[in-house]
């Protein structure tokens, strides 16, 4: 029987059972309940009478009234519903006429009478709960818009969408704009024929030859340096020339190289040049050699085979906390990239921008990190690598490949003579007269064989 706040009466018989339920949960306390108004039906057929005993209630030790005589003939007994007649001589007779006396029996109150003094509830005792320990949650490798920047890293390294993977809709994906091509992956551009070195603006360098990425693409087809890009470094204060070296130019006009010429702290500025052409503005350049960070560290498997899965490729190692890491992947081809975020102990798990296909790579891999406004780029580590039947092999010896000859910044000036010069020589060609060509030839024929008869008379 529940306690109710609706209800005062209850019935109870064998052939129905009407209860009532409180509407709420009971708290913690001390409750009174009322049976007074319970009763019960007597059933005479197969069961004695019932006396309810509580302390509201004095009990009666009376024996029971006979119970009535059966009905005339068949057709159910006198309950409610209806009962077969009992067999002769069963005795049904309730045995609770003798009682014990008032002053043996035990006591049988089960609740406290409404008369009686309820105690005072006892105050509730302050659950103490712990706060919750909060473990950071690792970074995961979910490439969100296949962009090769991980969602993580666009939001703290980058103003793209990490749910698109070309938020400015001109079909380069953010991660190749923001970190190759040096253009804005939120600002549509009609055509990519861009010059300059990405991020150098935002980005404080700490080694003394830092890595370089960047576009050179001058709109120029037909070029006599298809492998290489030149790089002008200068110095601002005082304005010095450092000197100009070779990054490595790809089919896809994209360039990558260190630094050839070592750089002392201090501020720079960059230009390239190609074919003559060059890179219409200076684009400034910082160093800090003495710059503090957690140098980013690669593990390498043993066997010397990096971790991979289904042909793509995984680079793991530790650096700072939340620091960003950068991997370029590069092929004679072409330049990809990809980028993660370490996690709260600086561990990171970085894999290919795609699956890689057998051939040889080579990849940068450096870690970033913020400073104030700008972006500090650490130390960086270059791993070679062959695929073959899908498995990565760490390359320990690669020859370096044969560079151009070594040109200057007035080459570029020089260029520009030579192309007029080659270009009237050719026309000049064309207009020729045939016949005057093999009359000069027969007259220079002529003067070598009369040196020739000189010489051997001497």
């Amino acid at each position: 029987v529940y306690a109710s706040s609706f209800s005062s009466n209850y019935s109870v018989n064998d052939e129905s059972l009407d209860f009532a339920h409180n509407t709420d949960y009971l708290e913690s306390g001390s409750y009174t309940m009322d049976l007074s108004g319970v009763f019960w039906t007597d059933r005479p057929s197969e069961s004695a009478s019932f006396k309810v005993i509580d302390s509201n209630s004095d009990i009666d030790t009376t024996s029971p009234p006979p119970p009535p005589p059966p009905p005339p003939s068949g057709g159910g007994g006198p309950i409610a519903g209806g009962r077969p007649d009992k067999d002769p001589g069963e005795t049904d007779v309730a045995i609770i006429d003798q009682l014990p006396q008032e002053d043996d029996r035990e006591d049988l109150s089960l609740h406290e009478s409404a008369e009686e003094k309820l105690p005072e509830s006892p105050e509730p005792t302050p659950q103490i709960i712990p706060e919750p320990v909060v473990k950071p949650v690792q970074v995961g490798l979910v490439y969100d818009d296949f962009d090769g920047c991980s969602a993580q890293f666009e939001m703290n390294y980058m103003d793209t969408n990490p749910y698109r993977n070309d938020t400015d809709k001109d079909e380069v994906e953010d991660c190749d704009e923001d970190w190759i091509y040096d253009t804005n992956p939120i600002v549509y551009n009609d055509h990519f024929h861009h010059v300059g070195l990405a991020r150098m603006e935002d980005i404080v360098y700490t080694q003394e030859k830092p890595l370089f990425v960047g576009r050179a693409d001058f709109n120029v087809e037909n070029s006599y340096t298809d492998s290489h890009v030149q790089l002008e470094i200068g110095k601002t204060d005082p304005v010095t020339l450092m000197g100009m070296f070779f990054l490595e130019l790809k089919e896809d006009f994209n360039c990558i190289g260190l630094s050839e010429i070592a750089l002392e702290t201090g501020q720079y500025t960059t230009r390239l040049y190609r074919d003559g052409e060059q890179q219409e503005k200076e684009i400034p350049l910082i160093v800090d050699t003495e710059k503090k960070y957690t140098p980013l560290q690669v593990s390498i498997p043993e066997g010397g085979m990096l971790n991979h899965e289904n042909t793509r490729v995984f680079i793991g190692g530790e650096t700072g906390e939340d620091y960003g890491v950068v991997a370029f992947w590069t092929r004679d081809e072409y330049i990809d990239v990809s980028a993660t975020v370490a996690d709260y102990r600086g561990e990171y798990y970085l894999p290919s921008p795609t699956t890689l296909e057998d051939g040889e790579y080579r990849i940068y891999v450096y870690g970033l990190f913020h400073e104030e406004a700008m972006m500090v780029q650490t130390n960086y580590h270059i791993i070679d690598i062959t695929m073959k039947d899908g498995v990565p092999y760490i390359v320990e010896n690669v020859e370096k490949k044969e560079t151009p000859t070594w040109k200057t910044a007035f080459d570029y000036a020089k260029t520009q003579m030579n192309k007029q010069k080659i270009e009237s020589l050719h026309n000049a060609a064309k207009q020729a007269n045939p016949m005057y060509l093999l009359s000069y030839g027969i007259f220079f024929t002529i003067i070598l064989i009369s040196y020739f008869i000189v010489w051997r008379k001497d």
